[in-house]
């Protein structure tokens, strides 16, 4: 088995990266943590990742993680097991309730302790190995308190059930899941072979969607470290219908390929296949940026934000609310999103102002945004909207209304224009009118018109009003 990547790892961070190796100290300020020891001690890691979103590498080699090694993590995110380890032990993983979505469990049988992941609110793709009676290899309560799982099954009981057969008469899911601990000729392979068994035996009947909801192309978008572009090829091409299927959550693949900041040609893929074969299929943005922005617009990209919410402008008819996307914007740490955010949000009214000097101060009122001007206090999970973030947003929205008001006082001085042009023009003449035109010096009547038009009393004080 081998682990091939061959698009860089989606979770690298810009803190700095800490390497654990035994050591009893811990430098302060990284949330990037690549662990290479064969043991995590008991509560090495608890309460740690807090200030953004937690990244862990656990590297092959090691062997087991202690007990709350990693509890009340709230930021960590999505973790991959190394195919080396063999235990987990009690509330190894409990508590980590913000941004712990997938756990990738290795392909064979490990020991896993009572209550490991308690408390994982958030946890939704996650596959268990069947239980040895023997060993008792499963503890009791592993996924107390994980609301999203809680909601589709009835007890704890059926839970456990329903994860240990997840992958039952389903091979494609299986190696979609299993897929980070392959190479990817050999995840193509193996797809191809399920595909083929599947094909041969008519009284299979292949199904699309696992106890989850998931499909394949679902469960790709989870993969922490293993994101190839060769395998959602695949995936669209052999299940096409999987792009336009929700999940029991009601989330489609493209939703967890933004929630998981995957690589921008993957994201591109996507994008570019649902329009091309289901254009008429919303995408359902609007939900996904209502439920999921605060945490895409933390963990994104600014291209992938550019991305998505160019793709938006383009093809989507659902609108945004973009009040309430600047209101999660404001509370991200990085400001090139932001800004990117706001310039989106009234990228229209720009467009539509008369003078391009008044276009380009919008923007440079936008490019001025700094970290100063939107100074709060420093984030944590349960920070609220810095006031000065939302000043800076009303001053740039007032600064715009006032040129959109100068705007249709333009047309207003226009209209009046018009009319009196109109009216000069069909003014019938007569021979004394003929003569006066002859003998007098005056301009030309357009001119005329403009000057006694009444735009020159109306427009001044309508613009002195506004100032």
């Amino acid at each position: 088995m081998h682990n091939n990547t061959s698009l860089n790892d989606t979770m690298s961070s810009s803190s700095t990266p800490l390497v654990y190796n035994g050591q009893k100290t811990l430098s302060p300020g990284s949330s990037n943590v690549t662990i290479n020891t064969p043991v995590v001690p008991d509560r090495r890691f608890q309460h740690y990742f807090v200030e953004q979103v937690g990244k862990l590498h656990l590297e092959e080699g090691v062997e087991e993680i202690g007990e709350d090694a990693f509890s009340m993590c709230w930021t960590l995110g999505n973790v991959r097991m190394p195919l080396s380890l063999s235990k987990v032990q009690k509330n190894a993983f409990a508590h980590c309730m913000l941004h712990l979505r997938s756990v990738e469990l290795p392909p064979k049988r490990i020991q896993i302790g009572d209550r490991a992941f308690q408390g994982c609110v958030r946890l939704r793709n996650v596959a268990l190995q069947k239980d040895d009676p023997s060993a008792k290899n499963l503890g009791k309560h592993l996924f107390k308190g994980c609301h999203n799982l809680a909601v589709l099954f009835q007890d704890s009981k059926s839970m456990v059930q329903a994860l240990t057969t997840r992958f039952d008469g389903l091979p494609l899911h299986e190696v979609s899941y299993y897929q980070s601990y392959y190479s990817t000729n050999e995840c193509l392979q193996k797809l191809e072979t399920a595909t083929a068994e599947s094909s041969s035996d008519s009284s299979k009947r292949r199904r699309r969607q696992d106890c989850l909801g998931m499909t394949p192309l679902h469960i790709l978008t989870f993969s922490k470290t293993a994101q190839r572009l060769e395998l959602y090829q695949w995936c669209v091409e052999n299940c096409l219908d999987d792009l336009v299927t929700k999940d029991e959550w009601g989330s489609l693949p493209i939703h967890y390929a933004l929630e998981n900041n995957l690589p921008l040609p993957i994201v591109e893929f996507l994008l570019e296949q649902h329009q091309k074969y289901h254009p008429n299929q919303p995408m359902f943005f609007d939900q996904f940026l209502l439920n999921q922005g605060v945490g895409f617009l933390q963990a994104a990209s600014l291209p992938l934000v550019q991305l998505v919410l160019g793709f938006h402008e383009k093809h989507c008819l659902e609108p945004l609310d973009w009040d309430r996307l600047l209101h999660d914007a404001i509370s991200m740490s990085s400001l090139d999103v932001f800004r990117c955010v706001v310039q989106r949000s009234i990228s229209p009214r720009v467009k539509a102002l008369e003078w391009q000097p008044w276009r380009d101060d919008i923007e440079l009122n936008i490019n001025a945004i700094s970290n100063e001007s939107l100074q709060g206090e420093c984030w944590t999970p349960m920070q609220q909207v810095p006031p000065s973030g939302i000043d800076v947003v009303e001053k740039i929205q007032s600064k715009l209304a006032t040129y959109e008001r100068r705007t249709n006082m333009m047309l207003l001085e226009l209209i009046c224009w018009k009319c009196r042009t109109m009216a000069a023009t069909t003014t019938p003449m007569n021979e004394q009118n003929c003569e006066e035109k002859k003998n007098s010096d005056y301009e030309d009547i357009r001119t005329n018109s403009r000057i006694h038009s009444g735009a020159e009393y109306i427009v001044p004080l309508v613009l002195s009003f506004l100032q």
